[in-house]
């Protein structure tokens, strides 16, 4: 059995990490005649507490669920002619809201995704450890291969 790789997942945070794995699209999609799909999740909203409040806790709400995933829409699209301008035909941009792995991991199994690119801050085991790990847990859930691009040095 040969695998074929016909739909590539970028996830972007609009960061240094997901313009480095774009890098690797950029040579993977036109040599595997591949679609690409960049998306990005909207996480839900922390609460926010006022803290000129003295000690009393009140939540303030930011803008709706829709008004994020429209911002976030917009961004992609800024985000693709910028990082992948030559592969423009090949593109689907999509924002989501809710969990970032669930929300990839479901992406990747809907759209019948081949492989997930995604950079990684590429920190040691106990840093990994405390702080959590995006591309790990994608890596664990994930329906496809997930091609981690380390980044050392990236800010948080």
């Amino acid at each position: 059995m040969t695998a074929t790789i016909s739909s590539i997942l970028l996830p972007t945070r609009f960061s240094v990490l997901s313009r480095r794995a774009a890098e690797y699209v950029r040579v993977l999609a036109p040599r595997l005649d591949a679609r690409v799909h960049i998306v990005n999740v909207v996480p839900h909203t922390e609460l926010i507490v006022d803290p000129g409040m003295a000690g009393v806790s009140m939540p303030v709400f930011g803008p709706s669920e829709r008004e994020l995933v429209e911002r976030a829409q917009d961004k992609l699209a800024a985000f693709a002619s910028e990082v992948l301008p030559d592969l423009a035909a090949r593109i689907t941009v999509c924002a989501l809201f809710g969990g970032v792995r669930d929300g990839l991991v479901k992406y990747a199994a809907d759209n019948a995704v081949d492989l997930v690119v995604m950079g990684t801050h590429a920190d040691g085991m106990l840093k990994r450890a405390i702080f959590g790990s995006v591309g790990k847990s994608v890596l664990e859930h994930s329906p496809c291969p997930v091609l981690l691009v380390p980044v050392h040095g990236a800010p948080r």
